[in-house]
């Protein structure tokens, strides 16, 4: 019930080593299992649970995080699946794409089993395509490896004091407009209301310094993005 850009982790984890050097590693892969280095530490859910507001610092330092994946060359990352929009600063191609993409991947398959519930619930079979088409034209944002699954059981506050937040499980990992994953981070981080404008800043700042491109209206389309990844989530 999820949407892949990638089969491989490994490959990608060997991508982003260059530039976030404390990820896992793929010790070991075997037909339909791999085994990766263990990360010291704990989940950053079980010092601050769901709905509570992040420390400022650390909440800087996720911002400084979802910057940094902006610098992983996409040379290094595995081919991207057919049908992926051609220029690569298409914000809203990558948004109707990705909603086409939760359509196939995930409604389609599910339909025959939920179907009955989506009608009581008053959801229409083709809510996420009705959502592609309506997505307006908005600023072009240069594309980048996004980790698009960004929540406090993926985040592991270090033992070491290196690098105080290390991202995780990059299964889920895609190719395109940075702003999807600052309102995946956002949704599924389950920040207090009042904390958000403060996250959106942080990540706004760290992308001023590596990526200055990435922040082109953002603050007008974000909320397209959080319609997205809220429509996915039902």
């Amino acid at each position: 019930m999820v949407i892949r850009t990638w089969e491989d982790e490994a490959e990608i984890l060997r991508a982003v080593k260059g530039v976030l050097p404390h990820v896992p590693e793929c010790l070991f892969q075997g037909r339909g299992f791999a085994i990766h280095s263990y990360v010291e530490g704990v989940p950053l859910s079980s010092v601050c649970g769901n709905g509570k507001p992040v420390d400022t610092l650390l909440m800087k330092a996720l911002a400084d995080l979802l910057a940094a994946m902006t610098q992983v060359p996409v040379k290094k990352l595995p081919p991207l699946p057919p049908g992926w929009p051609s220029d690569h600063t298409d914000s809203q191609g990558f948004l109707r794409t990705f909603a086409m993409r939760a359509d196939s991947h995930i409604r389609k398959p599910n339909w025959p089993a939920f179907k009955s519930l989506f009608a009581a619930l008053g959801i229409p079979e083709d809510a996420l395509s009705r959502l592609a088409e309506r997505v307006p034209a908005m600023a072009a944002r240069p594309y980048s490896l996004l980790h698009a699954d960004l929540h406090r059981d993926n985040l592991i506050m270090s033992y070491g004091g290196d690098s105080p937040l290390i991202c995780v499980d990059w299964e889920l990992a895609t190719y395109g407009d940075p702003l999807h994953d600052l309102a995946t981070h956002l949704v599924r981080m389950q920040y207090p209301d009042h904390q958000w404008d403060e996250v959106v800043s942080a990540w706004a700042d760290a992308m001023e310094r590596v990526r200055p491109a990435a922040v082109n209206g953002a603050t007008k389309d974000l909320r397209h993005y959080v319609a997205f990844e809220r429509a996915q989530s039902v």
